[in-house]
């Protein structure tokens, strides 16, 4: 079915596209919401920047179409060809062992130190581990060289040994990779034994050529050949050996498939789909459905929630993620309904528009989790550690089953991990848990550190009040007191944005209380102005004994002037007389 039918009959109302063949069909960027493509073949199909929100592709068939099969394939063969040549290269070197020539010994001594190390860091560490050792030895070997000749030599030979065995045990091993990848289809063992096969034949007929060293170059080369197409295998089977290789090749191997790139796939449903050789580079996954998908590791994940092996196996098979470790895992808009999430660790994990529908979060550590726009109805969450998490409004909480939570992660001082319902024989009745956060969702927190200020407090109360007169003082649920500190829990109407309300009433009572400690060193400063001045003025102040002698002092000189009348009057005209002059 062409691509111009399907959108014909959709914009007609007609969604149902079940069991269609839809192989190469192009729908860049076309909106194809609400549309059924269960069964359908997609491969090689082109969704790319679609709108595919709600879209059912359940047991859909992804991939590459023959033609590109064929074509990748040939690509993969001429990197084999091409490892296979360099990999006979490499064994001529380390045949110099033979040699009688001295200096061209070392040659193949280094070659072949090196060629080991190489073989046994890559098997038992990964590639990269395996250039890193190899680079070093090689460092080692000619340092210790003995004469400068021997160094020069070595040297040359040793690194064309480094740059050809590490290029081509690299594109063998890719080569391998994107052969397996692409074959994928079929058989995976097929795909890997045809590989090897094709390689160590290149290798021989390589080796034919170069009859100066026909049999060693041959089994040396067909061996490294063969070791480089075994990396290759554990490559992409062991998803943590050599990351990069993988994603190199799986890319690659996703040219010319199923393309979702930059598609919109939220509430979309893959479930039971075959996936590999498929572009899930920079798609929106938002509660998308992968239950039960086939062959989801080898498809391209980019930075999508698939790149992740364990939230990826975990998305496939919801029902093995008892226990599992997701500290501060990003989870934004996973689809786990029906998850088994008994016990497992999601503290500081995002879930931010995840649905955990019906999902067993049983005793799971929820703590300072970020559950914003999350889906949890039906979810089973008794015995859950709610400590600090973070829910809005649009937090869906219907129908929760839960029988009590705990508020503390770690217990405190007393062994109290804040139980709710308080009473260790009691549990929640029947909605009394949503009503509980439900009425959380709607009460604003003000937290009041070390003591309440009542004036700076009612200033900023009444600031909020005066801006939103639905607030009373009647809206003060409680008033807790927390150590030193004080905890005021306030009812607000659910339009409102309580962030915005909290920065308001802080910026006040802040500023109040700036203002208050401001006025309270203003008096101390002026009470100890008080006290300095006084003892001041008390210092200074007269003596009571000094005070008597100059009493007496001028009783006596009174004395004198009364007994003395004449020479007190000519001491005034004197003094009239002087005055006047």
């Amino acid at each position: 079915m062409k691509a111009s039918e399907v959108l014909q009959q959709y914009q007609k109302g007609q969604y149902n596209f079940q069991g269609k063949n839809l192989r190469g069909a192009n729908f860049v960027g076309k909106d194809l919401s609400g549309a059924d493509f269960s069964y359908c073949d997609i491969r090689g199909a082109n969704f790319k920047k679609a709108n595919l929100t709600g879209v059912k592709f359940s047991g859909a068939k992804a991939g590459l179409q023959k033609r590109w099969m064929i074509a990748l394939l040939l690509m993969a063969l001429l990197l084999i060809v091409l490892s296979g040549s360099l990999s006979t290269f490499v064994g001529h070197l380390v045949s110099f062992l033979g040699d009688t020539n001295s200096q061209t010994q070392r040659v193949g001594w280094v070659s072949l130190i090196f060629v080991i190390t190489f073989a046994l860091v890559s098997y038992y560490r990964n590639l990269r581990g395996g250039v890193i050792a190899a680079a070093v030895i090689i460092a080692t070997t000619v340092a210790l060289a003995v004469t400068i000749t021997l160094v020069i030599a070595s040297t040359v030979s040793s690194a064309d040994s480094f740059t050809i065995t590490v290029v081509g045990a690299a594109t063998v091993a890719l080569a391998v990779a994107v052969a397996s990848i692409v074959i994928s289809a079929i058989t995976f063992t097929i795909a890997f034994a045809v590989a090897g096969i094709i390689a160590v034949f290149v290798v021989f007929v390589v080796a034919f050529i170069l009859v100066e060293v026909i049999f060693k170059t041959a089994i040396f080369g067909g061996v490294l050949a063969l070791f480089a197409c075994f990396i290759g295998y554990r490559t992409l089977k062991d998803e943590f050996r050599d990351p990069w290789l993988r994603k190199i090749a799986v890319a690659f191997a996703a040219i010319g498939g199923t393309a979702f790139y930059r598609a919109t796939l939220t509430d979309t449903d893959f479930t039971g789909a075959i996936l590999n050789n498929t572009n899930f580079n920079q798609a929106i996954l938002t509660r998308t459905c992968f239950k039960d998908t086939v062959k989801l590791n080898l498809a391209r994940a980019g930075k999508t929630l698939l790149a992740n092996p364990t939230i990826r196996d975990l998305l496939i098979n919801p029902s093995g993620g008892s226990f599992i470790n997701l500290f501060k895992a990003d989870l934004r808009g996973a689809n786990f309904n029906g998850a088994n999430l008994q016990e497992a660790n999601l503290k500081q994990a995002d879930l931010s528009e995840a649905s955990l529908q019906y999902a067993n979060l049983k005793d799971a550590n929820l703590t300072e989790v970020n559950a914003i726009k999350t889906n949890l109805s039906y979810a089973h969450l008794t015995g859950a550690c709610l400590e600090a998490w973070n829910i809005d409004p649009n937090t869906k909480l219907e129908s929760v089953e839960c029988d009590y939570v705990f508020l503390l992660e770690k217990p405190d001082q007393k062994g109290n991990r804040e139980r709710r319902p308080h009473d260790p024989d009691a549990t929640f009745k029947a909605g009394d848990f949503v009503r509980l956060y439900q009425k959380a969702l709607n009460t604003l927190q003000l937290f009041l550190r070390n003591g309440m200020n009542p004036q700076a407090f009612r200033q900023a109360f009444d600031k909020i009040i005066e801006e939103n007169p639905e607030i009373t003082y009647d809206s003060i649920q409680t008033i807790e007191k927390k150590d030193k500190d004080v905890l005021v829990s306030v009812e607000v109407p659910e339009d409102k944005d309580k962030g915005k309300l909290e920065q308001q009433f802080n910026e006040i009572y802040q500023a109040r209380l700036e203002a208050a400690k401001a006025q309270a060193k203003l008096e101390a400063y002026q009470d100890v102005y008080r006290t300095d001045l006084k003892e001041i003025i008390q210092t200074l102040a007269p003596q009571p004994s000094t005070f008597q002698v100059n009493q007496s002092v001028e009783d006596n000189r009174t004395n004198i002037n009364q007994s003395h009348s004449g020479k007190g009057d000519i001491i005034g005209g004197n003094q009239t007389e002087n005055n006047t002059i």
